[in-house]
């Protein structure tokens, strides 16, 4: 048997991946991890076992059990607290696949879960690894079954001789329990639980858990630090190109004062561990002057920033649904698909804007478009606008969230919708019209010192394109090329051309397509001159199109 750890994290949050043979086990999960996980080449199909340490962790997990059970996966197992099952149950109405079967409950003997009030611990207990046969010390024609009962330490007869297998084999490596610690607690109860085990090997997943160094003084230490890497490297290359064509592709940034670097001689990092049997993953580390990329181009106080434009599942270069439409003194965001705050964070380098948010708008139930939600509900301090259909609203109303809702989809008539809002002293007008896409489908049409419409998921709607009349900016899906206008019809998205005629027919002014199909990572096959968004791309209302960009993007798909 041979084992292998591997330490994954971005600023959303921290995994622990350990292959056993053919089981794959994950404790923790974090917003993000799909698209991480394509840049660490994880296979995501091969976990059997996820183990959480939060509640809140099964939210961007529900995006998980989607992707790998359209990936063929049949089963998965799901272990944490209470209150995870009654969280997974209610999203069902959004996010379910029949034939991915759910099962919460622990069905390994080896990991034994540890309950505290402040979350999940989890004790590994492994079995020896047995030692190899070292083949060297024998002749290359050895027959192949006398080496099977060498492995076995029999002794066998060839040629004559005898051959004993204790004599061939290393020895066996005892491993011992290993404890994935992600909260002490009450350190009382704490120690009282963990009695029980033989524990060789401490895994911290915060810096608190270091308090229990001082009981174990004979056990190893191992600190996950947090993530200072690039966390999407193939990204990052692609933007810093794309950002010196047109410096509206903005470059993540990171600021150098959240560096806490472990200083302590005696607890060992994981992003340096050299630990036998790790793996580390953590092999691209920020310069000091990536840290601080701070961009030098006029402040803007009024602008739009793609934070995610890509469609059904996160990938390598862009994230799933999310906008942010910033002025001066209120902010609007229009769809929250997964790991939105975290792409708030990397592209202003902070999360000062989510003081000014005022409004959110959810254009459909589809889980692409809101598993963010909770996390940017979470991390501000007033009271905010949800327009969202009724399964949001009641998968939200779940948490302890101090929110205003406003169900988008009560009464659903085929007829444009006025609606007005008193924003942080402000009047803001917002329209709203059903489209075709699923039955909880929304346009929208904020009417601010700018007019700015944003079709969410849906086939081309003449009534969105009335709504748009003379908006400043129109922003609508275009999941297809031309070419796959078939699959534009079966799943009830547009074209890019379906999305060029609303324009025409609105008479808006600008037009920024988004929510791409997977077949198109990085340049959108088309010959239209219109503005084609990418994730951290920024429409700041004096934006010219630009064919450079486009023909970089193109000569790269070549």
């Amino acid at each position: 048997m041979s084992f292998s750890i591997e330490f994954l994290s971005t600023r959303s949050g921290k995994a622990l991946l350990l292959k056993q043979e053919t089981k794959h086990y994950l404790f923790g999960y974090y917003e993000g991890f799909q698209r991480h996980s394509i840049e660490r080449n994880i296979k995501l199909p091969k976990i059997t076992n996820v183990y959480l340490f939060e509640d809140h962790q099964i939210i961007p997990l529900l995006g998980f059990c989607l992707t790998v059970a359209d990936m063929g996966r049949e089963a998965l197992w799901v272990y944490g607290s209470e209150n995870v099952k009654k969280i997974f149950q209610n999203a069902c109405s959004f996010a379910r696949r029949s034939k991915l079967k759910m099962t919460f409950s622990n069905n390994n003997p080896e990991v034994v879960p540890l309950e505290m009030a402040a979350g999940m611990n989890y004790v590994v207990r492994l079995p020896k690894i047995k030692g190899r046969l070292d083949i060297s010390k024998l002749d290359r024609h050895f027959p192949a079954k006398l080496r099977k009962d060498l492995k076995e330490r029999k002794k066998v007869l060839y040629n004559g001789v005898e051959y004993d297998g204790n004599n061939y084999m290393e020895e066996d490596t005892e491993i011992g329990d290993i404890c994935v610690l992600h909260t002490t607690g009450n350190l009382g109860e704490c120690l009282t639980q963990l009695k029980q085990f033989d524990i060789k090997l401490f895994i911290c997943m915060n810096r608190e858990c270091l308090a229990l160094k001082e009981h174990y003084p004979d056990s190893r230490f191992v600190l996950f630090e947090e993530n200072n890497e690039i966390e999407y490297k193939s990204f990052y290359e692609l933007q810093k190109r794309l950002n010196k064509i047109d410096a509206n592709f903005l470059l993540p940034k990171k600021n150098i004062t959240k560096i806490d670097a472990t200083s302590a001689e005696d607890i060992e990092n994981a992003n340096k561990s050299e630990i036998s049997g790790l793996t580390d993953t953590h092999n691209i580390k920020f310069t000091k002057k990536q840290l601080i990329m701070f961009h030098e181009d006029e402040k803007c106080t009024e602008q739009i920033i793609f934070l995610g434009t890509g469609s059904a599942i996160p990938s390598k270069y862009r994230n799933v649904s999310s906008i942010i439409y910033e002025e001066e003194n209120c902010a609007y965001l229009l769809d929250c698909g997964e790991d939105t705050l975290s792409q708030i964070d990397r592209v202003y380098g902070d999360l000062r804007v989510l003081e000014k948010l005022r409004l959110i708008f959810i254009s459909h139930s589809h889980a692409d478009h809101h598993l963010g939600l909770y996390f940017i509900l979470k991390s501000i301090r007033h009271k905010v606008v949800v327009l969202c259909p009724q399964k949001v609203k009641d998968f939200l109303s779940l948490f302890d969230l101090d929110v205003t809702f406003f169900v988008t989809d009560k009464n659903r008539k085929a007829e444009i919708t006025y609606l007005s809002f008193n924003l942080n002293e402000k009047i803001i007008k917002v329209s709203l019209c059903p489209v075709d896409h699923i039955g909880d489908s929304y346009g929208i049409k904020l009417q601010t010192a700018h007019a700015i419409s944003y079709s969410g998921d849906c086939r081309p709607s003449f009534m969105f394109a009335e709504m748009s009349k003379k908006s400043d900016v129109m922003i609508h899906e275009a999941t297809f090329t031309n070419d796959y206008r078939d699959n534009a019809l079966k799943t009830k998205h547009s074209t890019i051309n379906d999305a060029a005629d609303i324009f025409n027919k609105s008479g808006a002014h600008i037009l920024i397509l988004t929510h791409f199909s997977q077949r198109f990572p990085k340049n959108v096959p088309s010959d239209l001159q219109v503005f084609y968004a990418f994730d951290f791309f920024r429409y700041n209302f004096k934006n010219k199109y630009n064919e450079r960009v486009r023909e970089y993007l193109r000569s790269i798909d070549e």
